[in-house]
């Protein structure tokens, strides 16, 4: 806006000296006034203000007609002058008569009557172009002062309107600069605030990293457990066919005995108590071998659910890991405390571990993978 004022600004500044400049090489040979034009120009155009500018202007103008004055004054005197002139040649015609000059003077007194009258009239007449030029020039200079005056008070009020204009704008920009601030500040606040969360999620982050590796921990020593008890359940199945190849041999000998029963009554008594122990004792081993299937077979189901409730928990941890949504410790507790049977069967596995230290490598990428 302020480029534009003053491209304004300096169009109006040279319409107006390009009308003085025209008015003064008019106006200038016509009076034959010597007026330095070009330190005229140059003092309007040093001249910042309008006002000034205006005003040096009026001021080389006036004093151009004020010395025009002057010179229709001397017109004037030099009018009269010859107006008089007539009379003082009579007085000098009588005066050469009187001293007797007359004769002899007349020729060139008569010459010079005649020269100083026509220069008479030709002052007459140059002083009449020179009235009425003075006249058209006056009025030609009303009117371009008329104009000057006309394009002074448009430039004024441009001026105005231009501050206004001006004072509009820095307003304008002041509200502007406001708002960019209080944009600014809100950003900032927003940035500070998503920084803050943005640490918060890391935290979160770090802490479900360390319950994933406890989790897989768990998982690891669930393994060891799983592994562990299918090596004892292997054992029980050798137990049992060894327990079968001792029954098996207890009938050859049970054959032997009553062969020797037969042979005597003493051996027979010693087979009868022999086959009783033998009774009691394959009893108890069908009981040891039932109680140890049905313990397996029940361990087997526990360990079942508590693969299941793990597998349940990663699935959980997934969705956790998807949602963002982190859970609580109360949460955890009450999710774990929904199978009491199945961590109870993982509590004495842990036990298991610690009392025997064994280690079972397990596929912890296959985990992460099913996590992922």
């Amino acid at each position: 806006s302020r480029r534009s004022d003053m491209e304004a600004n300096g169009s109006i500044r040279d319409a107006i000296e390009n009308r003085v400049e025209n008015v003064l090489e008019i106006i200038m040979p016509q009076l034959e006034i010597n007026i330095d034009s070009k330190r005229l120009r140059d003092t309007y155009r040093k001249n910042a203000k309008m006002d000034g500018q205006v005003r040096s202007i009026f001021d080389e103008l006036m004093l151009t007609i004020n010395t025009w004055h002057v010179k229709d004054s001397i017109f004037k005197h030099a009018s009269a002058i010859s107006q008089d002139l007539p009379r003082d040649y009579e007085d000098m015609d009588k005066t050469a008569v009187r001293m007797g000059y007359f004769s002899r003077f007349q020729t060139g007194e008569t010459e010079k009557l005649r020269i100083l009258e026509s220069t008479v009239e030709d002052l007459q007449s140059d002083l009449q172009r020179i009235r009425t030029l003075y006249k058209e020039e006056m009025e030609r200079l009303g009117e371009e002062i008329s104009g000057l005056r006309l394009d002074l008070v448009d430039s004024n009020n441009r001026r105005v309107e231009l501050q206004e204009d001006i004072i509009i704008q820095e307003r304008r920009m002041g509200e502007e600069i406001t708002r960019l601030r209080l944009i600014v500040d809100n950003d900032t606040i927003v940035v500070t605030s998503l920084s803050n969360e943005l640490e918060i999620v890391k935290q979160e982050r770090e802490r479900l990293r360390d319950e994933v590796k406890n989790l897989e921990a768990k998982l690891d020593s669930c393994e060891l457990s799983i592994s562990k008890r299918e090596t004892k359940i292997l054992s029980l199945e050798a137990y049992v066919e060894r327990l079968t190849d001792d029954k098996c041999e207890m009938k050859e000998v049970m054959a032997e005995a009553a062969g020797k029963l037969r042979a005597s009554e003493r051996v027979q008594e010693e087979l009868q108590e022999l086959n009783e122990k033998i009774a009691a004792k394959a009893k108890k081993i069908n009981s040891l071998m039932k109680t140890h299937l049905e313990q397996k077979e029940r361990k087997i189901e526990m360990l079942k659910e508590a693969e299941r409730f793990y597998w349940e928990y990663i699935r959980q941890l997934r969705t956790h890991f998807r949602s963002r949504v982190a859970w609580n410790s109360d949460e955890i507790e009450h999710a774990l405390s929904l199978h009491p049977t199945q961590f109870d069967a993982i509590n004495d596995f842990l036990l298991d571990i610690r009392q025997n230290k064994t280690v079972v490598r397990s596929d912890a990428s296959y985990i992460m993978a099913i996590i992922a």
